[in-house]
């Protein structure tokens, strides 16, 4: 027997053939309805691209430590870790909030002789956030207000929170 003739009489070989026809001519038109409702795409074109996000600050740690002169304070225990599902965030920098108070210094005893005759001396407070190559450092004084500064280090196009313009 031939093709044909098994075709004709066998109902499973009927269903077959029918079967691929039905296919062979869905999936091109199917895929070609799908592409003609696509944007045109060129690798070349310029497009507005809108970037929304929210910002979320997490505490990883606060505290009151009284430091001594010429004394480093590392905190270096301060990750991701510390965090509950941190995950399910896009961690993209570190802020450091530093206040301080002046602390008092003695102005009289044997520890208060000149130049400064008893006066109280401005301390400088350098903070400095390291995250791989990323890193930022900012320093205060406690002379003055506010005693307190910020260090932040991103690791991401901050321009990108806003609005993005011509970008392809």
């Amino acid at each position: 027997m031939s093709f044909f003739e098994d075709l004709a009489r066998d109902r499973d070989k009927q269903i077959m053939a029918i079967s691929i026809v039905f296919f062979v001519l869905a999936f091109p038109i199917y895929f070609g309805l799908s592409a003609a409702g696509a944007d045109d795409y060129s690798p070349d074109q310029v497009k507005m691209y809108e970037v929304a996000g929210e910002k979320t600050y997490i505490e990883l740690a606060s505290g009151d430590e009284f430091i001594e002169d010429g004394t480093p304070l590392v905190l270096d225990n301060l990750h991701t870790d510390a965090i509950d599902d941190a995950d399910e965030f896009n961690i993209v920098g570190v802020r450091l909030n530093m206040s301080y108070p002046e602390d008092q210094e003695q102005t009289s005893g044997p520890a208060c002789n000149p130049p400064l005759n008893g006066q109280p001396a401005a301390d400088t407070i350098t903070g400095m956030t390291m995250h791989d190559e990323y890193n930022a450092t900012a320093s205060g004084s406690n002379d003055g207000e506010p005693n307190s500064h910020t260090v932040e280090s991103y690791w991401i196009n901050e321009s990108m929170i806003n609005d993005v313009v011509n970008m392809s």
